[in-house]
């Protein structure tokens, strides 16, 4: 739900337009004034108000998802830019009170995701400038740049701000981790004054280049959805990126997207230290290059989702789903994810433990115990847990069982699975903390990162959950 903001955001705006719009790519209403309002103080998201006349609203308002191109003009009627919303879900619509005399209606629109295209003088493509594609991304301070700002007063801004994460991106690219200021003097919603507004931004660049396509800053926009995972993972809070800003050849281009969460829960400590950010960072893309590498987006992406606002039995079952989508990924890599491997070779198994069960006598339920025979040629998962900690060189032994005990985490996790509650709320914090430095030394560990505190049952000793996780354990087993 949309709520009101009690400050003004960065980039407020706000764009006026006509639209054509459609539904299934059938045109259904024309040249439809329209209202795009961006990050103001009482929006705290994009929102799009159409101002169809009375008896056009109906054929607007008979459908619930709409698709949106909207067009600036000059006063020659000439185009000065686009405005395009290939998803837009329907509000609410109303008309007016003053529409008997104005004969005109409301219809609040909430966009997916927004295309915003200006018109700039046609550059000469052999005259090559350095190019700039700049993300805007939710909070994070562990990359957000050192300095300071100060405004005199006439208005003017000085400011020292250095980016103190710097990274090679490839192929020439270079990202830097900044905060961009604005400074806007508005009348918006009652309220009339000065603010000055900022936001943490990610600024790829690279010399001696135009972008062409669309197709090049999609491109690069997957190679950041990767790079800010592993800040997230690095950090313990969710970073993504909002929006980016880019000139392709003649057209200025800004693009929004409205589907992904604002919200940032912050963790209390990192898991890497600002020192050490940008060299981790670092060092995560390069392991991307590695051939042979684990893909671990899917267990950093459970991993990362553990810190959202959810139950704390909701927070386990994300931390082991990680585990076990490691687990998945490196047993498919060592070829150990069944254990008869051959085709043939288990299709005669299988039958061979049907004709048991079925010439069994006095046996019930034999048509669901032959349904379970698939659980035959999956390797244990203790087995494999075991593999890969010696594979890779982890130790996990001062941390709480995962399998192969009375009350492993693995048991803990089968009981929540099953929709049975865990009686005992501070063991089952204690032991999600455990899983949690559990998975992210696992994950550390295949990205050959082992220099942090995680590691060291020194630095875990200041916390309680690691001190005395034995009695807790002990206490509950003999329950």
């Amino acid at each position: 739900m949309r709520k009101n903001n009690s400050t003004l955001s960065f980039g407020s705006k706000e764009i006026h337009f006509l639209s054509d719009i459609y539904s299934q790519r059938e045109l259904i209403a024309h040249g439809i004034k329209s209202k795009l309002i961006l990050n103001n103080m009482k929006y705290t998201e994009p929102i799009l108000f159409l101002y169809p006349l009375k008896e056009e609203i109906s054929k607007i308002t008979k459908y619930f998802e709409l698709e949106i191109k909207g067009y600036m003009e000059y006063v020659g009627g000439e185009k000065s830019g686009e405005i395009y919303i290939p998803k837009g879900y329907r509000i609410k619509s109303r008309c007016t009170a003053f529409a008997s005399t104005w004969d005109e209606c409301i219809v609040e629109i909430d966009p997916d995701e927004i295309y915003q295209k200006r018109y700039i003088k046609k550059l000469d493509e052999n005259l090559k400038e350095k190019t700039n594609l700049v993300f805007s991304l939710t909070e994070n301070g562990l990359v957000s740049p050192l300095g300071w700002f100060e405004m005199s007063f006439n208005g003017s801004i000085k400011s020292d701000i250095k980016p103190r994460v710097i990274l090679n991106f490839g192929d020439g690219w270079i990202a830097k981790f900044e905060r961009h200021y604005r400074y806007i003097d508005k009348d918006i919603e009652e309220v009339d004054g000065t603010f000055l507004s900022s936001r943490l931004v990610l600024n790829i660049e690279k010399n001696s280049y135009l972008f062409k396509s669309l197709d090049e800053i999609i491109q690069l926009s997957n190679s950041l959805d990767t790079l800010l995972w592993y800040l997230s993972f690095g950090s313990r809070q969710r970073t993504t990126w909002l929006e980016w800003t880019a000139k392709i050849g003649a057209e200025y281009i800004e693009y929004y997207r409205n589907y992904v969460s604002h919200k940032t829960q912050k963790y209390i400590e990192p898991l890497i230290d600002e020192i050490s950010i940008q060299e981790f960072l670092q060092h995560c893309l390069n392991y991307e290059t590695q051939r042979n590498r684990l893909d671990i987006s899917l267990p950093i992406t459970y991993l990362v989702s553990a810190s959202d606002d959810k139950t704390i039995e909701m927070k386990f079952l994300s931390l082991f789903m990680a585990l076990e989508a490691l687990l998945d990924l490196y047993a498919e890599s060592k070829i150990k994810n069944k254990i008869i491997k051959d085709k043939s070779s288990w299709d005669d198994f299988y039958s061979y433990m049907t004709k048991a069960i079925e010439d069994f006598p006095n046996l019930d339920d034999k048509e669901q115990m032959i349904k379970k025979l698939g659980i035959f040629n999956q390797p244990s998962r203790k087995v494999l847990y075991d593999d890969f900690c010696k594979n890779i060189e982890v130790d996990n032994s001062d941390l709480w069982p995962v399998f192969g005990n009375k009350l492993d985490l693995s048991r803990i996790r089968n009981k929540l699975i099953h929709g049975k509650r865990f009686e005992s709320w501070s063991v089952l914090t204690i032991a999600k903390e455990h899983l949690r430095w559990t998975v992210e030394r696992c994950l550390l560990a295949v990205l050959g990162w082992k220099d942090t505190g995680v590691f060291h049952k020194e630095s875990l000793q200041k916390y309680t959950a690691y001190r005395d996780w034995k009695d807790y354990y002990e206490k509950t087993c003999s329950l």
